[in-house]
C-alpha cells in the first residue's frame, strides 16, 4: 500500500522487464525499498529463500492479473474479495476468470495446516 501512495494509488505490477540494466525486476524487487529487508519474502514454513535477486521461486506470489499493466486501487470493484498475494512457489498467482478466481499453474500453496495467507487489495490479509 506504501507503493500505491507514492505512485498515483497504482500497484505495481507483476514483473518489469526494463531494456536497460538491471533487467528483469518482480514486484517484490521493487516493493523490497519498503521492506528494507528482503527476509519478509521468505515463507517459514518453504525452503526457498530469496535474496532480492531476479528469480521466478518465491515463497509468495502476486497476482498476475498485474502483468501487462499497474492497476489503480479506485479501479478494483470488489477490493476485499480481489486476491493480491498469497502462499505460492512462483512470483506470479494466475487468477483464471477474473480478480475473484485462482486457475490452473501457479496456485496458492496450502502449506500451514492444509491453509494459506492470502492477501487481499483492500489491504487486509486472512489464511
Amino acid at each position: 500500500m506504501q507503493y500505491a501512495q507514492d505512485y498515483d494509488e497504482l500497484l505495481p505490477r507483476t514483473y518489469f522487464m526494463p531494456p536497460t540494466p538491471p533487467g528483469n525486476q518482480s514486484w517484490a524487487m521493487v516493493i523490497a525499498p519498503y521492506t528494507k529487508n528482503v527476509q519478509v519474502f521468505d515463507c517459514p514454513s518453504y525452503s526457498f529463500k530469496w535474496n532480492g535477486l531476479w528469480s521466478e521461486q518465491m515463497s509468495y506470489g502476486y497476482s498476475c492479473m498485474m502483468e501487462n499493466n499497474s492497476q489503480a486501487l479506485g479501479g478494483i470493484a470488489k477490493p476485499a474479495e480481489t486476491v493480491l498475494a498469497g502462499d505460492g512457489d512462483n512470483f506470479r498467482l494466475r487468477p483464471q476468470a477474473g480478480w475473484t478466481t485462482l486457475g490452473p499453474g501457479r496456485q496458492i500453496q496450502a502449506r500451514h495446516n492444509d491453509m494459506a495467507n492470502i492477501a487481499f487489495c483492500d489491504g487486509h490479509s486472512k489464511a
